[in-house]
């Protein structure tokens, strides 16, 4: 059973046909190696897979204690733990809008709606195709300075390409869009997230 990050370290060491590791934090040549990688490379997966467990909204209220220099009027800080912003309301145009460091800008003061991929470090919160993804493109990252073998590099980068594809068709199930038709003598489509959300 996978339960901790040191879990999901070995299992990337399985795969380098290297030695496992007690605890990422013991010290030892393939712990360092495994720490160097995988804060990083848990959070770029979260980003870039746009995993549904890692999926969160929030309202933002304008940060009344700053505002940006020019441009834009208003500024709202996004939460600590946002990776990236999925969606904002749908009342706002792209137009009205960005993302500027740790801040949304925009032009309007009314609470914003957000969802967004969460910063999630919890283990037990990954499912199966994460933990898989994960442990794979750590094998990956680690192949060169582990086991200076260049042909099984390129061996796990082939099977990584083919799981991203399995993750990418299983997140997609897990996130249908759902199309509401305002009446049968409209044309045009809405998408409806649940809380009136626009894709970004």
């Amino acid at each position: 059973m996978v339960g901790t990050e040191s879990d999901i370290c070995n299992l990337a060491l399985d795969l380098l046909g290297t030695k496992n590791i007690n605890n990422i934090d013991e010290g030892t040549e393939n712990a360092l190696l495994c720490k160097k990688w995988y804060d990083n490379t848990r959070q770029s997966l979260l980003t870039n897979i746009n995993a549904s467990l890692s999926f969160e909204r929030e309202a933002l209220a304008v940060d009344a204690s700053n505002s940006p220099v020019y441009m834009w009027d208003y500024q709202y800080l996004l939460p600590n733990d946002c990776l990236k912003v999925l969606n904002v309301d749908e009342s706002l145009s792209s137009q009205d809008w960005a993302i500027e460091g740790a801040y949304l800008v925009s032009n309007t003061a009314s609470v914003v709606y957000i969802r967004y991929i969460k910063n999630i470090t919890a283990v037990n919160l990954f499912d199966a195709t994460f933990i898989e993804l994960l442990a794979l493109q750590l094998a990956v990252n680690m192949c060169i300075k582990a086991t200076q073998d260049f042909n099984k590099a390129k061996i796990l980068k082939s099977e990584l390409k083919e799981k991203y594809i399995e993750a990418s068709q299983k997140y997609g199930s897990d996130n249908k869009i759902r199309i509401v038709r305002k009446s049968k003598f409209e044309a045009s489509k809405q998408v409806d997230y649940g809380h009136n959300w626009r894709n970004c």
